[in-house]
């Protein structure tokens, strides 16, 4: 039997070396997505219209701090 090389580096140019070099590959593990988190941590979360209200006002808020100042 043939020392195991790297199946994903090697050019294969039989069926033989190419059953070997796909049998030396670790099995495939397909993702799966977590579950959804419920709606218990909710609460610990802004709301969205506060979370509007802060990124206006840090963004709008030195634009008018630079036009008071000029």
């Amino acid at each position: 039997m043939p020392e195991p090389l790297s199946p994903e580096l090697v050019l294969v140019s039989s069926p033989d070396q190419f059953a070997f070099a796909l049998g030396a590959l670790p099995p495939v593990e397909l993702w799966s997505p977590q579950p959804l988190a419920m709606a218990a941590s909710s609460r610990e979360r802004l709301p969205f219209a506060v979370f509007c209200m802060v990124s206006a006002a840090t963004t709008l808020g030195p634009l008018v701090l630079i036009a008071a100042v000029h």
